[in-house]
C-alpha cells in the first residue's frame, strides 16, 4: 500500500461531491415528476398511503442532508487518514502540484454543477438543496483551504516513519 500522501484525496472528493450532488438532484427531480400521479392515485384509495406519500414531500431536504452528511464524513476522513500517514518533508513539491490540480480541477467542476442545476431539467428542485448548492458553488475555495489545512496536518508532524526527525 502506497503511503505517500493525501493529495489525491481532494481530487476524488471533488468528483465524488459532483457526482453524488448530481445523482440525488437528478433522483428527485425523477420522483417528483411522478409524484403527483402517484399521490392522486393513492390518495384516493388508501388513506395510510397518503401518509406515507407525504414523507415524500420532505425527500429534497434530506438528501440535502445526505450530502452534507457525506461531504463532512469525507473531511473527517481526510484529516484523520493524513495525520496518520508518515511523510518526508521531499514530498511537499509533490503535494503542492497535486493541490493546485485539484483547485483548477475543482473549477470547471463547480461550473458544471451549477449549470446542472440551473438547467430546465431541475431548475424547479435546486432551490431544495441548499447545502448542496453552497458547497459546489464554492468548491474551488473548499478545495483550496482544505488543501492548506491537510497540508499543515501533514508536514507539521515531526516524526517520519515512526521515528523522530
Amino acid at each position: 500500500m502506497n503511503k505517500k500522501g493525501s493529495a489525491i484525496d481532494l481530487i476524488i472528493l471533488i468528483v465524488m461531491l459532483f457526482a453524488i450532488g448530481a445523482v440525488f438532484m437528478a433522483t428527485f427531480s425523477g420522483f417528483n415528476s411522478v409524484y403527483g400521479t402517484i399521490y392522486g392515485e393513492v390518495n384516493k384509495t388508501s388513506p395510510r398511503g397518503a401518509e406515507v406519500l407525504d414523507v415524500g414531500q420532505n425527500i429534497d431536504t434530506n438528501l440535502d442532508y445526505l450530502f452534507l452528511i457525506a461531504y463532512v464524513s469525507a473531511m473527517l476522513f481526510m484529516f484523520i487518514s493524513v495525520y496518520f500517514i508518515d511523510t518526508h518533508p521531499i514530498f511537499i513539491g509533490l503535494y503542492l502540484i497535486l493541490w493546485i490540480v485539484s483547485i483548477v480541477i475543482s473549477i470547471p467542476i463547480s461550473n458544471a454543477f451549477q449549470d446542472f442545476a440551473a438547467s430546465s431539467a431541475v431548475s424547479g428542485i435546486s432551490s431544495g438543496f441548499s447545502y448542496t448548492n453552497v458547497i459546489m458553488e464554492f468548491l474551488p475555495i473548499i478545495t483550496m483551504v482544505l488543501g492548506f489545512i491537510l497540508l499543515i496536518i501533514m508536514y507539521a508532524k515531526y516524526k517520519y516513519g515512526g521515528q523522530q526527525i
